[in-house]
């Protein structure tokens, strides 16, 4: 059940979120990125207003994630090579060929090395990393289920 559902009827304050990538407003990725904003905000009442901003509207994938380590309320959509400025061996990820298909991705996400990144970029500042994610439908549940997480998370 969603969260905003939970609460009933108590009045929710009203959060906005920014999610940011570099490719152009033309790509799947982020035509989905927009639905799923339409389908949040309908979702959620109006509670949760999510912004979609490509082409580096908002800086480009370093000043992104240099955006959320420091506290923004923003979702950087990146490679993982990007990570390898505060994680040298989380660039290992962005190796060519390394991958038959989606399956190997989720794979190595499940993988206690993938754990050992997702705790070293918590100690970095960054507050959530996901490297199993791919365009497509896959790519859109994953999101989903990542973005509610971490809104339950917070105060």
């Amino acid at each position: 059940m969603p969260m905003w559902r939970k609460l009933g009827r108590k009045k929710l304050k009203k959060v906005e979120l920014k999610i940011s990538h570099v490719l152009p407003n033309t790509e799947p990725i982020h035509e989905e990125l927009v639905n799923m904003a339409a389908h949040i905000k309908e979702r959620s009442n109006g509670t949760l207003i999510v912004q979609v901003y490509p082409d580096s509207e908002l800086g480009n994938n370093k000043d992104n994630l240099e955006q959320a380590m420091r506290g923004a309320n923003i979702v950087t959509v990146a490679d993982p090579g990007y990570m390898a400025d505060c994680i040298p061996d989380y660039g290992i990820m962005d190796g060519p060929f390394l991958y038959d298909d989606y399956k190997d991705i989720q794979k190595l996400a499940a993988s206690a090395w993938h754990q050992e990144m997702v705790k070293a970029s918590a100690e970095n500042g960054i507050p959530r990393n996901n490297s199993n994610i791919f365009e497509g439908e896959i790519c859109l549940k994953w999101f989903l289920k990542t973005l509610k997480k971490s809104l339950a998370e917070q105060p």
